[in-house]
């Protein structure tokens, strides 16, 4: 039902009377329709209720609709721990038009009655860890937390919008406009491993958006910028996917293939000294492609040990093509000619999985000088390092090459 409200206007002229009725009729439709959208959006949102033991629940009410007869709600019903969302319960709400009170259906889990007095939620029906809908001990009381209902954000984990009520958090949880720079984020094509929790659930952002005047136009503006970052990131690492000059990658594979070895002197944090050595061997195995090991020791016995195809791409160096990719924590190891130098990079950090502690890609490479003919290729060709990358290898081109 519709509130109507009535103002008292001045009668003037004909000329002006029209006005009046005129500005007389918006302003009645204008209260109508705030008072009916009230009406219908009332049971709307997120309310949250905590037990007597301690028991932290949730209910969702959403898509409600009040006709004459009825009011209808899509309802999820939740336990909440410390890991998120548990005994989660989706049904509907239906209730009686003009009573403040509905009945929550989750299938063969029970009914749950909810009664709704001003901005809280009475229920005395609890959530059993065993997800069962039963009678509790004393009433439940679910405060409104939020009118809007919470999105489904990637990265973000069931149930951390009901345990983080600050408005910068709000605003990831109920904005689709972050929602969309997050789904557009992940479409990137090189770094989309790197929008994961830790990204999204970003807790500098929303430390220095909880002080900001407007922390809805500050996370807005936050988000855009980590996107329009993690864009330029994209467009430089793209050109590690781009492939590279075929003849360039020939003529390379002709300079570099070999094995490399240097021997050094090595320590530990006893005091103890040791000879270390580090082990490098590329081996073509296409007109653009190689095998590749590499070995490398540091102090106190850490090392970095990884093995796979590497393919000859646009940023005119061979890239490591890490099978745990793309969505995964992909490792885009480059191999250059730099001089006479063989030189390593990780442009994405990923590389660093293949380390120990004290590992890391980024110190001297290899000099041509130390490049020696490999004459033990049976032994390379039947250990289990090259068989699993020249099967992954090939998996992946005849996935590539595949008709469509």
């Amino acid at each position: 039902m519709s509130t109507l409200c009535i103002w008292r206007l001045p009668v003037f002229r004909f000329g002006n009377v029209v006005f009046a009725v005129f500005i007389g009729s918006v302003l009645i439709w204008s209260c109508s329709a705030r008072s009916q959208e009230s009406k219908l959006n009332s049971w709307e949102g997120e309310w949250f209720g905590v037990s007597s033991e301690g028991n932290r629940f949730g209910i969702t009410l959403k898509n409600c609709e009040t006709d004459e007869a009825t009011t209808k709600c899509d309802a999820e019903v939740f336990g909440l721990g410390f890991l998120g969302k548990f005994c989660l319960s989706t049904g509907a709400a239906l209730g009686t038009a003009g009573r403040e009170e509905l009945v929550i259906s989750t299938g063969d889990r029970g009914p749950m009655n909810i009664k709704k007095k001003g901005s809280t939620i009475i229920s005395s029906e609890i959530i059993r860890p065993s997800c069962e809908i039963s009678r509790g001990a004393t009433d439940i009381s679910y405060m409104l937390q939020s009118r809007q209902v919470y999105l489904k954000i990637p990265g973000i984990v069931s149930g951390e919008c009901n345990q983080d009520t600050s408005p910068a958090m709000h605003e990831v949880c109920t904005d689709p406009k972050v929602l969309s720079i997050i789904e557009r984020a992940e479409k990137l094509p090189f770094p989309s491993e790197s929008v994961n929790g830790f990204w999204v659930h970003d807790f500098r952002v929303l430390a220095k958006c909880n002080q900001a005047a407007s922390p809805q136009d500050c996370v807005l503006e936050a988000y855009q910028h980590k996107f329009e970052e993690l864009e330029a990131n994209s467009d430089h690492m793209g050109a590690y996917g781009l492939p590279g000059d075929t003849l360039k990658a020939q003529e390379l594979l002709g300079t570099v293939s070999g094995v490399y070895k240097r021997k050094f002197k090595n320590g530990d944090t006893s005091g103890d000294t040791y000879q270390s050595e580090d082990i490098f061997e590329f081996v073509p195995v296409s007109p653009f492609a190689a095998y590749f090991k590499l070995h490398l020791e540091f102090y106190n016995g850490h090392e970095c040990n990884v093995a796979g195809i590497t393919e000859y791409k646009a940023v005119d160096a061979f890239v490591f093509q890490d099978p745990e990719g793309p969505n995964g924590n992909r490792c885009l190891l480059s191999i250059k000619l730099d001089g006479n130098t063989v030189s390593f990079n990780d442009p994405n950090g990923n590389c660093m999985k293949f380390c120990g502690a004290r590992g890391g890609f980024g110190r001297e490479g290899f000099d041509l000088s130390q490049r020696r003919k490999i004459r033990y290729m049976p032994v390379i060709e039947k250990s289990a390092d090259y068989i699993n990358a020249m099967r992954d290898y090939e998996k992946r081109h005849e996935k590539s090459q595949a008709p469509k």
